[in-house]
């Protein structure tokens, strides 16, 4: 029996989130879905379980500025990126009720590839994915649109995509996975726009809230959500700094 003394929870970051999902002894149904795992909580006699909470924290971003009765906001959304992030806002905006999305990648195989991955958790709730061949293709017919790319984060000037795709009559949102800063160019384009915008800080802060109630076994962050935002905006000043 595998016993770990002096340990609560063990946070997971890339690029081990799969790797690890063989290695606990259970997971919660998104890690399962997902085959991805980025916290261990550590039970009675060292048993391990590994939950997803990358897409909790997406979903939960997105509830905060996106009405949850306005059926068209989650018609049809372009994801742009394929990697670890894309898989949690998927799951997030599947579990939302998005019913199509349209998933593209400057490596054209791992949009394919993520779409094959995620076809069985769409048609579970009744929707579908689908890789598009570029950003153009994909923002054609998209309700909101989310950058999960690293392109935008300090060190990573620029955007994923031309911000003239974003046309704000027929796409309503936008949300950047970027978390430094979060007023990242292309945050400031769909903001011009008119568009709803999601932020990228709001995903990780909101995310580590769930973390540290999940591992303390039901407590709340101290001082709540105001000293999280304060802590993470000092932490990513630090680190752009060294960028």
């Amino acid at each position: 029996m595998r016993v770990l003394t002096g340990w609560r929870a063990i946070g997971i970051t890339h690029p081990l989130k799969e790797a690890v999902v063989g290695l606990v002894d259970t997971l919660d149904d998104a890690a399962r879905e997902m085959g991805s795992v980025n916290c261990v909580v550590v039970g009675e006699g060292g048993t391990l379980t590994g939950y997803n909470l990358d897409w909790r924290g997406a979903a939960a971003a997105l509830e905060e500025t996106l009405p949850d009765d306005d059926d068209d906001t989650m018609r049809s959304v372009a994801i742009v990126g394929a990697g670890g992030v894309a898989r949690a806002v998927m799951y997030a905006l599947l579990e939302r009720g998005v019913r199509d999305l349209v998933v593209c990648d400057l490596v054209r195989d791992k949009a394919q590839q993520l779409a094959v991955d995620f076809a069985a958790v769409a048609r579970r709730r009744g929707a579908r994915v689908r890789a598009a061949a570029d950003a153009e293709a994909a923002l054609a017919e998209a309700s909101g649109v989310v950058n999960c790319t690293e392109v935008g984060m300090a060190g990573h000037p620029g955007t994923a995509f031309d911000p003239a795709l974003l046309h704000a009559e027929r796409c309503g949102w936008l949300m950047d996975c970027v978390h430094t800063p979060s007023e990242t160019e292309l945050v400031i384009a769909a903001r011009a726009k008119g568009m709803a915008v999601v932020t990228g800080d709001r995903m990780s802060i909101l995310m580590w809230s769930l973390a540290f109630k999940l591992q303390t076994g039901g407590l709340e962050v101290p001082g709540g959500d105001a000293v999280m935002q304060e802590h993470f905006s000092r932490l990513m000043e630090t680190a752009a700094a060294k960028l």
